[in-house]
C-alpha cells in the first residue's frame, strides 16, 4: 500500500483527544502541526476540510496542500441563509 497524503478531521481529532469541539485548545493544536510536519517530512500532502474563507486562508499558510471546500451540510447552509438574506432585501 502507498499512502499519497493525510486528511486532517479536525473534529474527529478534537473528539479522540477528548476536547471536543475546542478547535483552538493547544493540543489539537500541537497535533495538527504534528501532522503537517511528519507530512512535510515524508513528502507527503496534507489534507483538511475548510469551512470558511478565513480558516481555509489558515490552512494554506500553515502548509495543508489540499483543502476541501467545506461540507456538504455547510454548503447548503450557506447557500440557503444568503439566499433568504438576498430575498429580503429591497432590490
Amino acid at each position: 500500500m502507498v499512502v499519497d497524503g493525510v486528511h486532517l478531521g479536525q473534529f474527529d481529532l478534537s473528539l479522540s483527544l477528548g476536547i471536543a469541539g475546542q478547535m483552538d485548545h493547544p493540543e489539537l493544536q500541537r497535533g495538527i502541526d504534528r501532522i503537517i510536519n511528519a507530512c512535510r517530512k515524508h513528502g507527503k500532502f496534507a489534507a483538511c476540510l475548510g469551512t470558511d474563507s478565513s480558516t481555509t486562508r489558515e490552512w494554506r499558510q500553515r502548509g495543508f496542500r489540499l483543502i476541501s471546500c467545506n461540507y456538504d451540510v455547510g454548503l447548503l447552509q450557506s447557500a440557503l441563509v444568503a439566499f433568504i438574506r438576498e430575498a429580503r432585501t429591497d432590490g
